[in-house]
């Protein structure tokens, strides 16, 4: 086998793992699965120099470029799964923990509690405590619900930070 068509099919399946995985909305991934496997795409490149190679190199060239297709189709429908799921999160009253970082991170929607403006309350987040977290929570969009009055009497801050409090009837659009 022409040591060029292995080299480049062995370096397609570490960049193409590499950035299915990195994929961070549906968008891109399906970008990215037509870069890589549609009419002009990267794997579709490599397979058209397997004519110019000797048939007897040809069959296990092409074995291993469907294989490469096949896992490149799996890593896809592994990372949408994954995408889908994290599509929103919703958590209950909380005080603040760490582990809310990863429960929101990626998440299109991320809707947690906070009780009250300022202060420490147990078993609550306050807004005090959740404001300089915020761009550490990496979700694209931030929900407050189960506000105090105090906390409601606040809502501008809220918005101007870029998050969005919960109200009846509203719509947002994930």
């Amino acid at each position: 086998m022409k040591q060029n068509v292995v080299g480049e099919l062995e370096q397609l399946r570490a960049s193409a793992r590499e950035r299915v995985d990195a994929a961070g909305d549906q968008k891109a991934l399906e970008d990215l699965r037509v870069g890589l496997l549609g009419k002009k795409g990267e794997l579709t490149g490599v397979l058209r120099q397997l004519g110019s190679l000797p048939a007897a190199e040809r069959a296990a060239a092409g074995a291993a470029a469907n294989q490469l297709k096949d896992e490149i189709f799996g890593w896809i429908a592994e990372r949408q799964a994954a995408l889908e799921a994290k599509r929103h999160t919703a958590l209950g009253d909380t005080e603040w923990v760490d582990a809310l970082l990863s429960v929101a991170d990626g998440a299109d929607l991320f809707i947690i509690e906070c009780f009250a403006y300022s202060g420490e309350l147990p078993g609550h987040i306050t807004w005090d405590v959740l404001k300089p977290r915020l761009p550490d929570l990496r979700a694209r969009r931030i929900m407050l619900t189960h506000m105090n009055p105090v906390m409601l009497a606040n809502l501008d801050e809220v918005r101007a930070a870029g998050v969005f409090p919960a109200e009846d009837g509203a719509v947002i659009e994930i």
